[in-house]
């Protein structure tokens, strides 16, 4: 259903995103940035507050996915292809949560999986993308879909969920 939806809005997207950036006097970029830091701030307070974590290594895995992420958004100049960061990210929490009934949270072929889904969907929306008339196939915006999900995954994976101790 989700793929579905950002599949049906592949035509209208670029145009939906020009609407909201003149709506903000062309702040998009920086709603989406204060956005990204509170959710890295909620995923953080989560680690904190909510788990009570005290391992080091789940906060240095923490830190490396923020990092990844803002290397990928760093390299993402227009903020419409930005959305496509936080498309794909959920995307992957979607992925974690159908693909967890069928194997254990902690099984390492469920993360790959859901990257490799995050991947291929991604190829298929640029594939589409490329015939239609006011979009076209970037190999940047495939590397950032399939990222994203993947780090999405590292952050359920190597975060969120209680590794066996």
């Amino acid at each position: 259903m989700y793929t579905a939806a950002i599949f049906a809005s592949l035509s209208a997207a670029p145009r939906l995103w020009e609407r909201v950036d003149a709506a903000l006097k062309g702040q998009g970029m920086l709603l989406q940035t204060v956005l990204y830091c509170l959710a890295g701030a909620g995923v953080f307070a989560y680690l904190v507050y909510v788990k009570n974590e005290n391992k080091l290594a789940r906060y240095l895995w923490f830190f490396g996915c923020v990092l990844a992420a803002w290397f990928l958004l760093k390299q993402t100049p227009l903020a419409s292809e930005r959305v496509h960061f936080a498309e794909y990210g959920l995307l992957g929490v979607l992925l974690y949560n159908a693909l967890k009934l069928e194997a254990d949270g902690l099984d390492p072929w469920l993360y790959v999986c859901g990257a490799l889904i995050c991947v291929a969907i991604g190829a298929l929306d640029e594939i589409t993308q490329s015939f239609l008339p006011n979009r076209y196939f970037d190999w940047r915006d495939l590397f950032l879909n399939g990222a994203s999900g993947a780090i999405a995954l590292g952050l359920i994976r190597f975060c969120v969920i209680r590794q066996e101790e």
